[in-house]
């Protein structure tokens, strides 16, 4: 059995994407948590804001924040997860 620990974790999508689209992005990743033997604990949607500085020639980005429960070798896939989705 693998320990369990807390952990935050805030992420960027596009802002240019429709609401759906970015709804769908963050639902994605909230079933990826779980998926891998995660609890989410809090889902905090920011909303757009600008960056505070350009990131691949984008000055807006939509901030959503998650705190949740994982085992620790989860955690590795999530940021491969995130690198891998050109959105986020």
């Amino acid at each position: 059995m693998s320990i369990r620990r807390s952990y935050e974790s805030t992420f960027i999508v596009n802002a240019a994407l429709e609401d759906a689209e970015i709804d769908a992005i963050v639902q994605r990743v909230t079933d990826f948590i779980t998926e891998n033997g995660g609890t989410l604990i809090e889902i905090n949607k920011w909303g757009r804001r600008r960056l505070a500085y350009p990131i691949k020639k984008k000055y807006n980005g939509y901030y959503t924040y998650l705190a949740f429960e994982a085992p620790a070798e989860s955690v590795p896939a999530l940021e491969r997860f995130y690198t891998l989705d050109e959105n986020v």
